[in-house]
């Protein structure tokens, strides 16, 4: 192979073959060293060929991966904030089914929620007033009023008022006894 004529009249020469060949016809076979080899080489006439489909193949699988982790990050964060949202409601509601005795200004006042706030936000309101001063009741009531008294609903916390308001109540004093003036006399005895 040195170049020369070839003695059956041929002319020799040197071809290019396989992977490094620009011949459409001289492709290797599919899966061969020779085919991978050609799917890293770029055509420099912008020509697709098999590597050209199997990278587009590679980057439509990348941006169908990209979706799907985009659209499940979103699912996730939908269903997160539908939980919280959830869960927020609920606590709202379960305020405002308690109830306690407490102050307003001067009053006892009977109220729905939860004593505190969260956020700035008040858990709970004034529902009814009770004809009753703070500084009627003794010192351990208003201390228990002034620090909240539970009810399991509205109707025990009306009874709380009620009795609050009884023990409140001035008791009406005993007038004093009058004692008779003067020393006894000791009655006479009889000796037999």
């Amino acid at each position: 192979l040195d170049g020369g004529p070839d003695p059956a009249g041929a002319a020799t020469g040197t071809a290019v073959v396989g992977a490094a060949s620009d011949e459409p016809t001289l492709r290797a076979e599919a899966g061969s060293p020779a085919a991978r080899a050609a799917a890293l080489r770029r055509r420099p006439n912008g020509a697709g060929d098999a590597a050209d489909d199997a990278d587009e193949g590679h980057a439509t699988a990348h941006r169908s991966r990209r979706r799907y982790r985009r659209r499940r990050a979103a699912i996730v964060t939908v269903a997160v904030l539908a939980l919280l949202g959830l869960g927020t409601a609920g606590a709202w509601a379960w305020t405002q089914r308690q109830f306690y005795v407490g102050v307003a200004g001067e009053q006892v006042a009977i109220y729905r929620g939860v004593e505190g706030t969260l956020a700035g936000l008040e858990l709970s309101t004034v529902r009814e007033t009770a004809p009753l001063r703070l500084a009627d009741l003794s010192d351990f009531e208003r201390k228990r009023v002034m620090d909240g008294i539970p009810a399991g609903d509205f109707d025990e916390a009306r009874q709380i008022v009620t009795r609050l308001q009884a023990a409140a109540a001035p008791r009406p004093t005993p007038a004093p006894t009058r004692t008779p003036s003067g020393s006894p006399r000791p009655s006479p005895t009889r000796t037999p």
